[in-house]
């Protein structure tokens, strides 16, 4: 008998030790305000800092290829972003997460809809100069720069549309021409 009784404390003391442990672990919440940042082919991952935790904690981020399981790119970070511009494709579509890691417990994983890079990223302005030259003006359009060069052949043309006018004169609005790269 006291052997039995024995064996019941010790699975009454697991039992109780594995309720406490889920317990600490469910009281780390998740990233808030997780959200992508793509813009020029390049993508951030980021977010917020759990609410009323900031101290001690890192975070793990990691990303999906549709067709593949995830792959860990930023861990243990304090960092509130993570850069995945080198790990993607232009044409790739990918699903991300996040979770906050602290003293060997973790929150639940933050997930993002699916993301389609060349679909999703937003393509920034072009650089413009003027150089006047008595009545001639030169306009000089220089495309945005991706953040990676091989994805320009995703975008391998654009087009610019330039409306011009005399100061005071705003309702003269000359009809906007085009410009083909």
């Amino acid at each position: 008998m006291p052997h039995t009784v024995s064996n019941n404390v010790v699975v009454k003391l697991l039992c109780l030790t594995l309720h406490g442990l889920a317990a600490v672990m469910a009281k780390l919440p998740g990233p808030t305000n997780v959200r992508i940042n793509s813009v020029n082919m390049g993508l951030l991952l980021e977010w917020t800092a759990p609410e009323n935790q900031t101290e001690n904690i890192t975070y793990r981020a990691e990303y999906r290829p549709i067709i593949q399981g995830y792959k860990v790119v930023c861990l243990n970070t304090t960092a509130h972003s993570c850069d995945f511009t080198p790990q993607l494709t232009a044409l790739g579509v990918y699903r991300f997460q996040v979770r906050a890691e602290r003293d060997g417990y973790s929150s639940p994983w933050v997930n993002t809809e699916e993301f389609v890079m060349d679909e999703h990223t937003n393509i920034g302005p072009p650089n413009v100069t003027l150089v006047a030259t008595g009545t001639k003006i030169d306009v000089n359009i220089q495309d945005p720069v991706f953040r990676i060069s091989k994805f320009r052949d995703i975008y391998n043309w654009a087009n610019f549309s330039i409306t011009y006018w005399k100061v005071g004169q705003e309702e003269k609005v000359c009809w906007p021409f085009y410009i083909w790269d």
